[in-house]
């Protein structure tokens, strides 16, 4: 049984993926303005995959009879202190998303939404690996501690990402 207030959830969290694409498109941007096509390319990928969740959002919008909404994107930055900034941002930014996917999951499980609960299953499964992601790449930029020969080596083996 849909439930609204899982809908509205829904809908904010399609524009949200959507906004996640910005986001690292800006990142890509700061990346490749710095020569690290490598890293700017895993950033370039990351945005496609968001608005891939996005299309899932759509799709799953008009399957259970619902419009989609389409805003105003707000501005991002492609201005950060460091490599190792930008990859702690999106971290974060992944936990922001993983943040509002629980709460339309908790919401679903609360008004008995099961079909909301099955499509957001996916999601719960992508954040916990896109968090471990991050978590992995952060903790190699670190210990590279901005040593340009290992970014250098890093930027070529992200640039390797074929997804």
């Amino acid at each position: 049984m849909k439930n609204q207030k899982v809908v509205e959830g829904l809908k904010k969290q399609h524009l949200f993926e959507i906004e996640s694409a910005y986001v690292y498109l800006g990142m890509a941007a700061y990346c490749k303005g710095r020569g690290y096509d490598g890293f700017a390319r895993f950033m370039t990928l990351q945005a496609q995959e968001e608005l891939e969740h996005a299309q899932k959002f759509f799709d799953f919008l008009y399957e259970i009879e619902e419009e989609v909404e389409l805003n105003e994107l707000p501005a991002v930055t492609k201005e950060y202190e460091s490599i190792l900034d930008v990859f702690s941002t999106a971290l974060e930014h992944e936990r922001e998303v993983t943040k509002r996917i629980h709460d339309i999951y908790a919401d679903a499980l609360e008004s008995k939404d099961y079909a909301a609960k099955d499509f957001l299953d996916w999601f719960i499964a992508e954040q916990r690996e896109e968090e471990d992601t991050f978590l992995g790449i952060i903790d190699k930029l670190e210990k590279f501690n901005e040593v340009p020969t290992t970014l250098y080596l890093y930027d070529k083996e992200l640039g390797r990402r074929q997804e």
